[in-house]
């Protein structure tokens, strides 16, 4: 697993990354992908890279604009996938803690 935290600083920085370290699958916000097609609309930074084990990228935490999904698909040749989950809890959200068949867990049998 490879995470990277932060603001990718040149379009070809995922590239980079998914090279060096033979990522499979990338998750991250389509705007990300948006400010790279921004920059570099042809991809010729990702011509400059191996992207051989790259298989899947989740474009994630916002709406994904059928644009965006289109230059993803036609550049990388793997599927895109919109994976709109909300990446930051609301109020009103009450994680459960499950045990291993799914049985959500009482605070006085919480694992140490």
């Amino acid at each position: 697993m490879c995470i990277r935290a932060g603001w990718a600083r040149y379009p070809g920085a995922f590239w980079r990354v998914i090279e060096h370290h033979r990522v499979k699958t990338l998750f991250t916000a389509p705007t990300a992908f948006r400010a790279i097609k921004k920059e570099d609309p042809n991809g010729e930074r990702l011509e400059r890279h191996d992207l051989s084990r790259f298989e899947y990228l989740f474009l994630a935490g916002e709406r994904l604009d059928p644009d965006t999904h289109h230059w993803a698909t036609n550049l990388l040749h793997v599927p895109v996938i919109d994976q709109w989950w909300q990446t930051e809890p609301q109020p009103s959200t009450t994680p459960a803690i499950l045990d291993e068949i799914g049985e959500a867990l009482q605070d006085h049998h919480l694992p140490a």
